[in-house]
């Protein structure tokens, strides 16, 4: 995965949602405001100590301009407030001469007590292991791949927002959505597959399917809660982790060779949760084929 195609945001935002699968409680710092040398925080009470993390992208950035930005970084460090450890996540992997530097640029902190690197071979190795966040990242390298090794029958060729759905997209090229504020909160996909087959094949039901749900502290929601759709829509449940089936009324034919496009309404969404969602398209005799997963925030 090239990560230098994220934005620096969004190469902040992917280190954030791995990070809390090590650090539930770990928070992101608003980009582009006074971070006081941190990008993602997290305070461990019991030790009485953060773990510190400083996210850079190096599209554009040479190993001499990264070296003055991290020096920057760890002044901003207030020296009242011990760190556990501190992270520096980057894009590409780091050279030996920089992680010498480093070594020595630290040890002028004591008041952190432990460090690391995490280059684009460990955050890579990190995201392999999270198939969600990977695939809500990057969706397009992922059916790339998909389409080297094809499995069954129906295959995934899109899968995107529609136009008149009440969420919005959080990064081009990827499956990270959030609710719009005060809209319809039922969210509307927008799939196209193909048979890859020579005899047609009936999409008979899906499964909605939810995990690493997280609830979140918001205002009472205003009215742009649950509208039921009748047809081609599922529950989310308002977000319960699990899996639901919905069968499918009528049946979609896709017929052999011939790719099939239609809307899914996902409702019952809630409100104050994200998570990582995946839909199951059930076919033929109990096949299946898993989307890529997205990743919500209502």
């Amino acid at each position: 995965m090239d990560l230098n195609l994220l934005s620096p945001s969004e190469f902040q935002t992917l280190c954030w949602r791995l990070i809390q699968r090590e650090h539930p409680e770990a928070l992101p710092l608003n980009m582009g405001s006074w971070d006081g040398g941190r990008d993602i925080v997290s305070i461990d009470s019991s030790e009485h100590r953060d773990f510190v993390f400083q996210c850079k992208t190096m599209r554009d950035t040479r190993f001499a301009d990264l070296k003055r930005a991290v020096q920057q970084s760890l002044r901003s460090l207030s020296p009242a407030t011990p760190i556990g450890r501190w992270t520096l996540c980057l894009s590409k992997d780091p050279t030996g001469r920089f992680v010498d530097w480093l070594r020595i640029e630290l040890s002028e902190y004591p008041f952190i007590r432990d460090w690391q690197v995490w280059g684009q071979s460990e955050i890579t190795r990190r995201l392999e292991m999270q198939e969600d966040i990977l695939q809500s990242t990057f969706l397009h390298q992922y059916l790339a791949w998909r389409e080297r090794f094809p499995i069954d029958d129906l295959e995934l060729i899109d899968l995107g927002l529609a136009t008149e759905a009440g969420w919005q997209s959080c990064g081009q090229g990827t499956l990270r959505f959030a609710q719009c504020v005060g809209s319809n909160s039922d969210l509307v996909l927008d799939v196209t597959v193909r048979n890859r087959g020579t005899l047609a094949v009936l999409l008979r039901h899906i499964v909605v399917e939810a995990c690493d749900v997280r609830r979140h502290f918001r205002g009472l929601p205003g009215d742009g809660l649950l509208h039921r759709q009748v047809t081609y829509s599922a529950s989310l449940g308002s977000g319960k982790p699990g899996a639901r089936p919905t069968r499918l009324d009528p049946a979609l034919e896709v017929a052999a060779g011939a790719h099939a496009r239609f809307a899914l309404r996902l409702y019952d969404t809630g409100y104050a949760w994200s998570g990582s969602v995946r839909v199951h398209l059930g076919y033929s005799k109990n096949k299946q084929l898993l989307l890529p997963w997205m990743h919500l925030r209502a």
